[in-house]
């Protein structure tokens, strides 16, 4: 792994250095300009508090020095109630002005730009910037920030004989760290001209991952070649058949198997060369870099055609759903997945499948009939009840204001299979997969904390979310919620892994644990795999919430902001994507920083330089700082002040 540069933070007693951590500077984007004028803002609908401040600046070009013009610059606070955004004027000029006394963020963004935030050490980087404390009546003036223009990347694609690609689409995908993961995100995408170029503009800096789409090569040359007699004659032979603006188009994987012509196409190819994404070379792009020489050459495979069935318990057919088709050990997002509905007959078509070894995933997703029904005591425009049923999918959300919805009659099954296939360049067909039913998962409500009483059990309400955004967890059907005075039942919840969470709750109200056989899934995960036992959970919930603040200074004891403080568990079992026991802030202008609702437990603190979002979730980052970290314990309903002073 990379290691990160960092900087020991250390409480006001002396605890000494890690061997190997060190300090790396970095230059700051905030030269200083002379004072500007003030140019006119423009607010966002919304109340805000009443004040005397003022906050103004410029924008420049970070290449040139040059003002950034009509860029968009907002600032947010809780004390104005809502975001105010100004645009700048001829010389990037911006100003906020009548502002109460309070911490504020400032950023800035503007096509072709990287996005900025104050006090940011790494633009376009998605990190935070410094909260600005602005006092009562203070008028913070010159405050300057310099804009970096994106990253771009090029380069040439041929064909397997080394001509130009006209009219390929290329992708980027861009590493980026989610809850401690490691994942890749659609960055852009470019097609090629008459020379086989393309071009990706708008990037943030950070590793890519470049690689084109599979493509039918037979496609044109079979709907082109075709006469209107030719399409007479396959009109009535194929269901494929759609008009577009007056044509008749073809689905040219069905027209090559009535003809007789290949399936031959290009199979995704990734930099350098590589037909699987798991194998590809990741491209590194610096702030306003254009990276050139970014080459690829397609490869011609053939592209087939995987068909079957979907059956469902007892052969029955199942209620509609989708299967997908993901490349085993990719890295790419699961929207790149192949796919196809389940038809009203079981079967399933996915067309253009090169060479590889996949699982094949089937999950239907039921309707769901909810009834809506007026709240006790409310009344509608007309002054009369109201009472309603809307078929919708779980995978949707339906709300509407003053109303509740309720599950309707008995809660639909969700049904689930998969299996590995080898895809060798021959069609597959008959294909059977055999849907499992659902699991139930169910607990009870049980509450731990001082008056005022219990929430109102009939508002909770219990989720469970995928545990990634890829892979055969993306896209898992949500289960249908069921509850019955202090019980609730998940039904119909897929293997997979989850993140559990509980809404509804009135405010200072959190929940404290989620156990499941012995095991806080709240902490790690719920797992489900066919022959648990997930009847019995409880959920705790508690009004006594834990608060962790204080300020980060330097040597001296003046505040410091520049930095991002983490707090994270000392028991290494809880560092896990988005655990509760690990948080990260960075402190405003005065230094003060506050954690709130961390459970009770032993902690570690320390301050950071400039870390990825998220990064502070990953096991092997946090490997890095324990021997540098100062040691704390919360207890249940504590608020502890803890001062941080930075050892340079």
């Amino acid at each position: 792994m990379r290691i990160r540069p960092l900087l020991v933070a250390v409480p006001v007693l002396t605890i000494a250095f890690s061997a190997g951590v060190v300090l790396i500077g970095q230059e700051r984007l905030t030269p200083q300009l002379p004072a500007p004028v003030t140019p006119r803002d423009a607010r966002d609908a919304g109340e805000a508090r009443p004040g005397t401040g003022l906050l103004s600046g410029t924008l420049v070009a970070a290449d040139s020095g040059r003002p950034v013009r009509r860029a968009s610059v907002t600032l947010a606070g809780a004390e104005i109630g809502v975001r105010r955004t100004a645009m700048t004027d001829e010389m990037g000029r911006f100003s906020f002005d009548q502002l109460p006394a309070g911490a504020f963020t400032l950023s800035a963004n503007r096509q072709g730009y990287l996005d900025v935030a104050f006090g940011q050490r790494t633009p376009g980087s998605g990190r935070p910037g410094t909260p600005i404390q602005l006092a009562a009546g203070q008028r913070l003036e010159n405050v300057s920030m310099r804009m970096p223009r994106t990253g771009i990347l090029t380069g040439a694609i041929t064909d397997e004989f080394g001509d130009p690609a006209m009219g390929i689409q290329v992708q980027a995908w861009r590493w980026v760290k989610r809850s401690g993961e490691r994942l890749l995100q659609s960055a852009g995408m470019g097609t090629t001209d008459d020379r086989g170029i393309y071009r990706i503009a708008g990037l943030l800096p950070g590793e890519y991952i470049v690689g084109t789409g599979a493509r039918d090569t037979s496609e044109t040359m079979l709907v082109e070649s075709m006469k209107l007699r030719e399409f007479a004659e396959v009109r009535a032979t194929l269901s494929g058949m759609v008009i577009v603006d007056g044509k008749p188009t073809v689905d040219p994987y069905t027209v090559s198997a009535i003809s007789g012509a290949p399936k031959v196409g290009y199979a995704s190819v990734y930099y350098p060369g590589t037909l699987q994404s798991s194998s590809a070379t990741s491209v590194t792009l610096g702030i306003s870099e254009e990276r050139s020489s970014v080459d690829l050459q397609l490869q011609a495979v053939p592209l087939v055609r995987v068909s079957g069935s979907v059956v469902g318990p007892d052969g029955a057919l199942p209620p509609g759903g989708e299967v997908r088709l993901i490349e085993s050990g990719s890295v790419l997002p699961a929207a790149r997945a192949y796919s196809s509905p389940i038809r009203g007959d079981g079967t399933f078509l996915i067309n253009g499948v090169p060479p590889g070894q996949y699982m094949l995933v089937a999950r239907t997703n039921p309707r769901v009939m909810m009834r809506v029904v007026q709240p006790d005591g409310a009344t509608s425009i007309e002054g009369k009840g109201y009472e309603w049923e809307v078929e919708m999918s779980p995978a949707r959300r339906f709300s509407a204001y003053g109303v509740q919805t309720q599950p309707s009659g008995a809660a639909p099954e969700a049904l689930w299979g998969q299996t590995d296939i080898g895809v060798d360049g021959r069609p597959i067909s008959n294909v059977v997969l055999s849907l499992q039913r659902g699991f139930d998962v169910s607990g009870t409500f049980a509450f731990d904390g001082a008056p005022p009483q219990p929430p109102d059990l009939s508002r909770i309400r219990v989720q469970l979310a995928p545990a990634s955004t890829t892979g055969i967890d993306a896209g898992l059907p949500t289960p249908a919620s069921i509850y019955n005075g202090g019980r609730f039942t998940l039904r119909g919840v897929t293997p997979g892994r989850y993140r559990l969470n509980a809404s509804g709750l009135p405010a200072g109200w959190v929940l404290k644990s989620a156990n499941f056989g012995g095991r806080d899934v709240l902490d790690t995960m719920l797992e489900v795999r066919p022959g648990d036992e997930l009847a019995g959970g409880i959920l705790t919930f508690t009004n006594q919430s834990t608060e962790l603040s204080g300020t980060l200074q330097d040597q001296s004891g003046k505040p410091v902001a520049d930095y991002t403080i983490v707090v994270f568990s000392s028991d290494r079992r809880f560092w896990t994507p988005l655990s509760r026991r690990i948080q990260a802030m960075r402190p405003s202008t005065d230094g003060r920083f506050s954690f709130r609702n961390l459970p009770a437990g032993d902690y570690r603190l320390i301050a950071v330089v400039d870390p990825e979002p998220g990064e502070w979730f990953d096991p092997a980052f946090l490997d890095q700082l324990v021997g540098a970290t100062m040691p704390l314990t919360i207890g249940d309903g504590e608020r502890k002040v803890q001062d941080v002073r930075i050892a340079k």
